[in-house]
C-alpha cells in the first residue's frame, strides 16, 4: 500500500515539473520586468538639477568660511 501511494506521489510530482518550470520562468519575467520599470521611473521622482528643494546639493557656494 505504502508503495502504491509512493508512485503515484512520485508520477503526481514527475507530471507537474514542466508546469512548474513555466509558472518559474513567467515569475522570473514578471520580476525583471518590474524591475525594470522601476529602474526606469525612479528617474523621474528625481529634483531637477538646481531644483531649491536640495539646497545641500546645489553648485554654489555658501560663502561660509570656516578658517
Amino acid at each position: 500500500h505504502l508503495l502504491l501511494h509512493l508512485s503515484s506521489s512520485h508520477q503526481l510530482y514527475l507530471s507537474l515539473q514542466p508546469a512548474l518550470k513555466r509558472l518559474r520562468q513567467l515569475e522570473e519575467s514578471k520580476e525583471k520586468k518590474s524591475y525594470r520599470e522601476s529602474y526606469i521611473s525612479d528617474d523621474l521622482d528625481l529634483d531637477p538639477p538646481g531644483s531649491e528643494s536640495s539646497p545641500g546639493l546645489s553648485r554654489r557656494s555658501t560663502g561660509s568660511s570656516g578658517i
